[in-house]
């Protein structure tokens, strides 16, 4: 009796020590060497998806920073500093999200707390290390094959030309491909359903795929407004197909003149 006592006691004690309500979020900043005073500015797209909306400001204090509010559902915003015209992204959410700001390398400051977070810092970290790659790729290759491609050029050789593009297309293909590799492997992660939204935009976006790697998708992201998103792409681009736009009547030939 004195177990299930002691630990129903822990797991009010554990209860109340958190610092998010339910339906709250909350964005617990260190940000060392950075002076106080300076502003913090948390802000996310609007509805438009066009322009960055300021939520709020607050001011560093001691190396620390703070911000609270509500939220409907996970949604990515950015924090940025003014002042140091800098910033990085992050993904707010109905819990407490840990950033650990690095003032000589703002946009590499470390973002932490929950699943969604932990998830979108690694994968930043990968893709600015197979972006250093790809571009030490792209500088050889540019080396080895720019004399190639003017002379080319010149003689308006397209199809040498059009080899070198698609080699050099295929060395700038990593990003995609790792993007899409990650979605596939990662179905709960924040990140693939971003990726998922984003294959609309994609050159040659080809719909069935777009439609399996939404399928794969956990379906907790599939209930949020990104993921309902897609779904109407979907089907908007399925009623396209069953019902087919009329093709205008060509106008008649004008008539020989006399």
């Amino acid at each position: 009796m004195r177990k299930i006592v002691s630990v129903l006691i822990l797991s009010l004690v554990l209860f109340s020590c958190s610092k998010v309500k339910k339906g709250e979020f909350l964005i617990s900043g260190t940000a060392k060497g950075i002076e106080n005073g300076k502003s913090v500015v948390l802000q996310t797209q609007d509805d438009s998806g066009m322009m960055m909306m300021p939520v709020d400001t607050v001011k560093v204090k001691d190396g620390k920073f703070e911000f609270k509010g509500k939220i409907k559902e996970p949604k990515m915003y950015s924090i940025v500093f003014p002042e140091l015209r800098n910033g990085f992204s992050l993904i707010v959410e109905n819990d407490e999200v840990k950033v650990e700001v690095y003032k000589d390398s703002i946009q590499s400051s470390k973002i932490s707390g929950t699943y969604y977070n932990d998830e979108f810092y690694k994968f930043n970290v990968d893709m600015r290390k197979l972006g250093k790659t790809v571009e030490k790729k792209m500088q050889d290759f540019q080396t080895k094959n720019l004399a190639a491609y003017q002379q080319a050029s010149t003689q308006q050789d397209t199809v040498t030309m059009n080899k070198i593009m698609k080699e050099a297309n295929k060395i700038q293909s990593a990003y995609t491909d790792t993007m899409l590799d990650y979605a596939k492997e990662n179905p709960k992660s924040f990140i693939s359903l971003l990726i998922v939204e984003n294959m609309f935009r994609m050159p040659n976006g080809d719909p069935k795929k777009i439609k399996e790697m939404y399928d794969s998708l956990d379906d907790d992201l599939k209930q949020l407004k990104g993921g309902k998103k897609i779904k109407d792409q979907l089907a908007a681009i399925e009623k396209a197909k069953k019902n087919p736009a009329p093709q205008p009547t060509p106008a008649p030939a004008a008539a020989p003149a006399q």
